[in-house]
């Protein structure tokens, strides 16, 4: 258990391995700031493969955030703690958190501002690990050069990746291509009692579309879910669109949300009456 602790303008990371059984670790009042890694690959933090929790904690001004690289079944959670700042564009994915390798990652309370990243500028959730954000967790000004720049979220044909959105709010994020707020390609997502606003898509000039971009998912939720005021720098679609492109049989629920004010569209979904792919409530 590690409190009060200070680290800042180094060449190194923190970095937190239990090899062979899983470990437990417990953080409290932590700040690191300034640190760049001694590889394109560092963090300001990495933990593998170890269970256990940060609270109270902020890390900036780093060339990348935290990574969990954990296997299927182990859990971290992250609770009121301060990402900001922190840029991945060497590191490519998730300048302010990236969970990998099939473990769970739960965040609550957290703010997460002026991060950005080749993709996911704040949140990257990667092959079959489960991402859970929740309780008023702030995605602030985060901007991704590609897709997803508040949350991107990939499950690279593992086939087993879940995210779990709830009580959040992504504002005034940034994409480059698709997914402003969120770009999610296949895994399950149930997104509720959020709201996404304000954010820009297309910034590269590539055609890119929604504040929310879902892609091949075989299932997801929309509840309660208010995306309002999102844009397109080139004329695209602002709003929530529905990509089912791919082979992935998709069903897609839409309950109680409100999308408005989006330019160029607030929902698209062109492939959802074709081959069995539907949309309901």
């Amino acid at each position: 258990k590690k409190s009060n602790i200070a680290i800042a303008s180094n060449e190194d990371h923190v970095y937190v391995s239990s090899q062979n059984l899983p470990g437990t670790l417990t953080v409290d009042d932590m700040e690191i700031s300034g640190c760049t890694g001694p590889n394109s690959l560092s963090r300001a933090m990495t933990v593998v493969n170890t269970v256990g929790k940060m609270t109270d904690s902020t890390i900036k001004k780093c060339d990348a955030g935290m990574g969990i690289d954990n296997a299927a079944g182990l859990e971290f959670t992250v609770a009121d703690c301060l990402l900001k700042d922190n840029e991945s564009f060497d590191n490519a994915l998730g300048g302010g958190m990236t969970i990998n390798g099939g473990g769970e990652l739960n965040m609550k309370t957290c703010k997460i501002v002026n991060c950005g990243g080749e993709y996911g500028g704040g949140v990257s959730c990667l092959g079959g690990s489960m991402l859970d954000l929740r309780q008023d967790c702030l995605l602030l000004n985060c901007y991704a050069r590609f897709d997803g720049g508040g949350v991107f979220a990939d499950d690279q044909g593992a086939g087993s990746m879940t995210v779990k959105l709830s009580s959040i709010q992504m504002k005034k994020c940034e994409a480059g291509d698709n997914g402003s707020g969120l770009y999610q390609d296949s895994g399950e997502l149930q997104f509720r009692k959020s709201k996404v606003n304000k954010g820009t898509c297309d910034t590269a000039n590539v055609s890119g579309d929604g504040a929310v971009y879902l892609k091949r998912l075989p299932f997801g939720k929309l509840r309660k879910l208010t995306v309002t005021n999102n844009d397109s720098a080139h004329g695209t679609l602002g709003g929530v669109w529905l990509n089912v492109q791919g082979g992935v049989m998709t069903e897609i629920r839409i309950q109680d949300c409100t999308f408005n004010n989006n330019g160029g569209g607030n929902l698209y979904g062109p492939y959802l009456d074709k081959g069995g792919n539907n949309i309901g409530n």
